[in-house]
């Protein structure tokens, strides 16, 4: 019976293609969708690791200068954070800008600016 419906079939009715595109553009539809939430993610993702590597950074270099000192002051706006040897010297001086980064001079050398890139759109940081 089944060799007699496929000699007297010779082809799709319209019904059976417009099922078929149907199920394609449903399938292609939650295929974009889970693609473009997935790659939204991905960048928030990314924004995240960034800041977290910037601030490891501002805190391994706090932290190794902050072990080698003797002394810590801090000016009366609490914005300069200046570090002393044993003999009285500054050896770190950390500004704190108000852009939100960190501007860091070493042994009278040139001022090295940290900055810690923020999340977009992210209030929980």
């Amino acid at each position: 019976m089944m060799k007699q419906y496929l000699k007297n079939n010779r082809g799709l009715t319209i019904v059976e293609i417009m099922t078929v595109i149907v199920i394609l553009g449903i399938a292609s539809g939650i295929f974009y969708s889970t693609l473009v939430i997935n790659h939204d993610a991905l960048g928030t993702y990314i924004s995240r690791s960034d800041m977290w590597n910037d601030m490891d950074a501002v805190v391994d270099a706090v932290s190794r200068d902050g072990r080698n000192a003797q002394q810590i002051t801090l000016d009366a706006t609490n914005q300069i954070v200046t570090l002393l040897d044993d003999t009285g010297a500054a050896f770190a001086v950390y500004t704190i800008n108000r852009d939100g980064t960190l501007t860091v001079a070493r042994d009278g050398g040139a001022p090295e600016v940290m900055t810690i890139h923020a999340v977009p759109g992210d209030a929980t940081m």
